[in-house]
């Protein structure tokens, strides 16, 4: 009897240890894999900052039974996983996966099916995901730039494939850069800097290539850019191409035909003293907007043709009262975006009215 009784107690002790086991045991979808893992029954729920897995089926471009799993709690077994998943922090917002290619930005980076595309989130800094096999991971130093600042990407792309990969990293819809890993695998990444000149929400967009298979993969998320303007320029100073001047309609009047350029500059105007005693007058110069460019942030190289970009009524003109030899002198100004560090540089021309 006693025996017996040994014998009803031990099997109740394994069935309790089983059971539990069973009861915290939790599925966690890792790449291709799918890994149980057990802890103690007496273990503590992890914190908030804790990373949370997420596997984006529903949006998937191909069907798969493959469930959402996080570390906190005990969920069904899958069979099939999606080879697009996301790795997120909690609280940050979970991103969709496109259903068909898409290409609307001017920068022509095409996102094919299969892309890991988050939402507008302000403050977020890192975004990371799996798409079409292909893992991207994209950080910036500063989630919130304001207009003219440096930000620096860090792009990481890793899959399963030896073979040659190209990534193209779009900035804001406009422009992009093409950078070449190869070959592809753990640890393979680049860092470019941008400098954005316009306030609001812009979007980025990182495409693998994998050159070999043919396998396209992307990822694309936001930043914050607040309002702001470069506030350096370069040492160069302005210099003209031409200051000519064209006679009409009387045999007194002068219209000025300026090319002027500045190499890191912005041409804010230019200043003309037509030497015969009168006032100078001032004229306006580029009317595009001032676009700071990385990594010095000094303004993208500036160009002004006068009267060919501000038109008749912006080229400077002139009526001399009497016959005689003048010597013009025209004075170009440049300075920072923001208009701080104002530099000029003159040319002199003398010419003989009838």
């Amino acid at each position: 009897m006693d025996g017996k009784r040994r014998w009803l107690a031990g099997l109740a002790s394994v069935a309790l240890v089983v059971g539990a086991v069973f009861a915290i045991t939790t599925l966690r979808t890792d790449g291709s894999k799918t890994v149980v893992a057990a802890t103690s029954p007496d273990s503590e729920a992890p914190p908030s900052s804790t990373m949370t897995s997420v596997t984006t089926t529903e949006e998937s471009p191909a069907p798969s039974t493959s469930t959402t799993s996080t570390t906190r709690g005990t969920t069904s077994p899958t069979t099939v996983p999606s080879t697009t998943s996301t790795t997120v922090t909690t609280g940050w917002a979970p991103p969709t996966v496109t259903k068909a290619a898409e290409q609307t930005d001017g920068d022509m980076v095409e996102l094919p099916a299969g892309s890991v595309v988050f939402p507008f989130q302000a403050g977020r800094n890192v975004w990371e995901g799996t798409s079409n096999g292909v893992h991207i991971r994209v950080q910036v130093d500063q989630p919130s730039p304001r207009g003219g600042e440096l930000v620096r990407f860090s792009v990481a792309i890793s899959s399963d494939s030896p073979t040659c990969c190209d990534a193209i990293l779009g900035y804001d819809g406009n422009f992009a850069d093409q950078y070449g890993i190869c070959p592809v695998g753990p640890g393979n990444s680049f860092q470019a800097s941008w400098i954005y000149n316009s306030a609001g929400p812009v979007r980025f967009k990182v495409r693998s290539n994998d050159c070999k298979n043919g396998r396209y993969a992307a990822l694309t998320g936001w930043l914050d850019v607040q309002p702001g303007k470069s506030d350096v320029q370069g040492p160069e100073l302005p210099r003209f191409d031409r200051a000519d001047p064209q006679i009409g309609p009387g045999a007194e009047d002068v219209t000025l035909q300026v090319g002027v350029r500045d190499p890191d500059g912005f041409i804010t105007g230019i200043t003309v003293d037509w030497g015969d005693g009168t006032a100078a007058q001032n004229y306006a110069g580029d009317p595009k907007p001032c676009r700071a460019i990385a990594p010095n942030r000094w303004p993208r190289g500036d160009y002004v043709s006068i009267p060919l970009e501000t038109g008749p009524a912006g080229a400077p003109t002139h009526h001399y009262a009497a016959a005689g030899s003048y010597t013009v002198t025209v004075t170009a100004h440049s300075a920072a975006c923001d208009g701080s560090q104002p530099q000029s540089g003159t040319t002199s021309r003398t010419w003989t009215i009838q």
